[in-house]
Order: C-alpha cells, then sequence, then structure tokens
C-alpha cells in the first residue's frame, strides 16, 4: 500500500513510541488520559492521539470526542463509536477473507491528507466511491486495508453510503459488497434493511402510495435474492416490513389501524405486532388481564387517523432484542420488530395474543402477571410461549420504559 503522507512523523520510530505510551496510559488510566489530552495545548498533537485511540478501543472512547476541534473528525469519532460489531465478539463464523474475489484485486496507491489516519483515508474515499456506484474503485480501495476488520469495516460503510444514495435502486450493488465485508458480512446485509425501513411513513397514512418505497425496497431484495436463496428473499422481505413497521409505529399515539388499509393482507401480521408493541409501551403490561389487552388493541386496529405521512425521523426506532431462540414445534414463525421472531397464527386472536406476550416480555419488571396469566390460557402454543418468555431472566432482556 503507498501513501504519500505529508506528515512524515506518523512513520518514525518516535511516533511508534508514543503510541505504545498512548496504550499503556489509556490502559492503566482513561480518566487521566483524557484529562491530559484535554490540557494538550497542540491540536495536531490531539488529534493525532484521539484518532490512535479511538481506532485501538471503539466504543469506549466516546468521551475523547468532545475533545477533537475539526468537525469530520468529531463526527468520524461519534461514528465509530456507535458501530457496536467494531467491538463486539461476532456472531459470524471466522472464514478465509481470501476467498471473495474482491479480495484478489490488488489495490490502487491513495494520496491522503496529513490530518487523516490511513483508516479514516481508506473509509471515506471508498464511501465516495460508493455514492457514485463505481464499485470497481471501491474494492481497489478498499483493498488497501491489511486487516480484515478495517477491511470489513471498509466495505461495510461504503455499502452503508451507497443504500443511503441510491436507496432500494443500490440494493443489489450494496449486498456485493457486503458480500466481501468479512467479518461483518451479516451485520451489513442487516443494516442495509435498517436504512431502507428508516424511509417508512407514519402509520398514521391509509395510503399505499405513501408506502411506495418499501414496495420499492422489497422489490429489491426480491431481484437481489430470488435467484440466489429464495428462502432468505422471503426471510429479508419479512425483516423489512417488521422493521419499517415498527418505524411507522414507533411513537405513534394514538394507535390507530390506518396501515391496514393501505396494505395487502399478508402484512396484518407484522401490522399487528408493531401496533401492540406500541400500545404496551405507552401503558404498563400489568395494567390490564390478557382479554383487556386484546380488546384494546383490536379496537385500536380498528380506529382511524387517516393523518399525514409524514414521521419525524430524528426519533429513533429500537429493535426488539431476539427471544425467541427456541422454536416451538408446530408453529409457524415471522419476523419481530427487526431482529427478533415470535409465533404466528392464522387465528386473529391467538395471533394477538403473542403479539401483547412479545411486547409485554420487553418490559420488565411489570410483566409478569400478565405472562402468568398466560400460563392458563387454553391453547397450548400461548402456554408454552409465555412459559419460554417468564424463564428469561431481566438481564437479558432490552428494557424499554413506557410514557
Amino acid at each position: 500500500m503507498t501513501f504519500l503522507w505529508v506528515w512524515l512523523l506518523s512513520c518514525s520510530n518516535d511516533q511508534d513510541r508514543w503510541k505504545e505510551d498512548l496504550k499503556l496510559q489509556w490502559a492503566s488510566s482513561p480518566e487521566q488520559t483524557i484529562i491530559d489530552l484535554s490540557q494538550d495545548t497542540n491540536p495536531i498533537a490531539v488529534l493525532a492521539k484521539v484518532q490512535f485511540l479511538i481506532e485501538q478501543h471503539p466504543g469506549k472512547t466516546s468521551r475523547l470526542c468532545p475533545l477533537l476541534k475539526d468537525q469530520p473528525a468529531r463526527k468520524r469519532c461519534e461514528r465509530l463509536n456507535e458501530r457496536p460489531h467494531l467491538w463486539s465478539k461476532s456472531k459470524q463464523e471466522p472464514s478465509n477473507i481470501s476467498e471473495h474475489p474482491f479480495h484478489k484485486q490488488a489495490p490502487k496507491a491513495l494520496t491522503c491528507p496529513s490530518e487523516q489516519t490511513a483508516h479514516e483515508c481508506i473509509a471515506q474515499q471508498a464511501m465516495e466511491a460508493a455514492r457514485f456506484g463505481n464499485i470497481q474503485e471501491v474494492v481497489k480501495i478498499c483493498e488497501n486495508e491489511q486487516t480484515a476488520t478495517w477491511r470489513g469495516e471498509c466495505y461495510f460503510s461504503s455499502a452503508e453510503a451507497l443504500i443511503k444514495r441510491k436507496l432500494a435502486h443500490g440494493y443489489s450493488q450494496a449486498t456485493e459488497l457486503c458480500f466481501a465485508a468479512d467479518p461483518f458480512v451479516e451485520n451489513c446485509h442487516n443494516h442495509l434493511i435498517l436504512e431502507l425501513a428508516q424511509l417508512a411513513p407514519s402509520s398514521y397514512t391509509p395510503h399505499k402510495e405513501d408506502w411506495q418505497t418499501i414496495f420499492s425496497a422489497a422489490n429489491a431484495v426480491d431481484s437481489a435474492w430470488r435467484w440466489k436463496d429464495p428462502q432468505r428473499a422471503e426471510n429479508i422481505k419479512s425483516r423489512l416490513w417488521s422493521e419499517a413497521l415498527g418505524e411507522a409505529y414507533a411513537f405513534s399515539k394514538p394507535v390507530s389501524g390506518d396501515p391496514v388499509d393501505a396494505l395487502p393482507k399478508e402484512l396484518l401480521p407484522h401490522i399487528r405486532s408493531a401496533a401492540t408493541k406500541r400500545l404496551l409501551s405507552i401503558d404498563s403490561p400489568d395494567s390490564l388481564p390478557l382479554n383487556g389487552w386484546l380488546k384494546l388493541v383490536k379496537e385500536a386496529l380498528k380506529t382511524r387517523h387517516q393523518g399525514s405521512a409524514h414521521r419525524d425521523q430524528k426519533q429513533k426506532f429500537i429493535a426488539a432484542e431476539n427471544l425467541y431462540l427456541d422454536r416451538i414445534e408446530g408453529i409457524d414463525s415471522i419476523a419481530y420488530m427487526a431482529t427478533s421472531e415470535r409465533p404466528t397464527h392464522e387465528n386473529e386472536d391467538l395471533d394477538l395474543i403473542f403479539c401483547i406476550l412479545e411486547a409485554a416480555a420487553r418490559r420488565p419488571p411489570h410483566n409478569q402477571k400478565l405472562l402468568n396469566e398466560a400460563l392458563e390460557h387454553s391453547n397450548t402454543f400461548v402456554q408454552k410461549r409465555a412459559e419460554q418468555l417468564l424463564q428469561l431472566t431481566v438481564k437479558d432482556v432490552r428494557q424499554e420504559g413506557g410514557e
């Protein structure tokens, strides 16, 4: 890899020495390191040191971001600290990174400004190429990275940049970049769906045309996956609709059933999931018995708001923790609030009860009464699901406050 640096000190022995000293200081006392950096009057030195630390410890260095006067550098610091795949233990099985055809291509020489680290320079140029749909250029740039983590992050961030610029039209190309994003392949594919789902309108619109961006996204998923893996195409579309409806209902108050008029009937289970989840985030699960919640949800889904499609996208939808790790034999499942699954049933009341239990399970500790009541339900699938959810400990559940 060839870089033309103005700041030649980055290659010197002195530079390597201060990096080692800084690593040791951060390991022994992050607080003192922050104090020392805040008192350093050399902005170039502070920039270099903070950039080094955030690349060494993403997810643990967000407190350093305010020390950066340079706005792009500060935004990058915040972004890296908001990307948990960089520091979380990967759920993906390790693979041979050289197997993907992209990794056999020769990198191109890059010219980088002195204030950027190598990783920052590579990522920025790759994302810019991705925004123009120049996949071959992205490959030549990302292949400058020497480690699997940063090479994968380069392809990952490039795929995100592409989908943000071209939306559904860029999905197929973005998936190709994700396939090269080892060890973050699955994270990358999931983030593409997250980006597309954020285009969902408000739950208050009854008009099908307001959902056109999500229909286009579903068609793009079909085009990209149907010929490769038909079942995965269906799974991804299920996740897309579950997340899009989760976005649509995330801050709706009151809750209405307008999407029932706008969307095909096969999407009713996802509408039920999102509407019920929202209702049980407004009031405590234990405030009503199971039949009381069933009646309330059904009444809400019959009401119509007939409002605007506009939705404040600054308010972020939170995906649901996956609590369906042990499948119940004899009953189908669907995607639930993006990252989870839930049992589903063709009977409307039973399907709504599953929605109620799933939503309640994510509101500890005020859910025990409702879940225990479900243990006595006449349906064995409901009993089994209630039993599963009760066995989960509080620490395994994402706690979400009500209003």
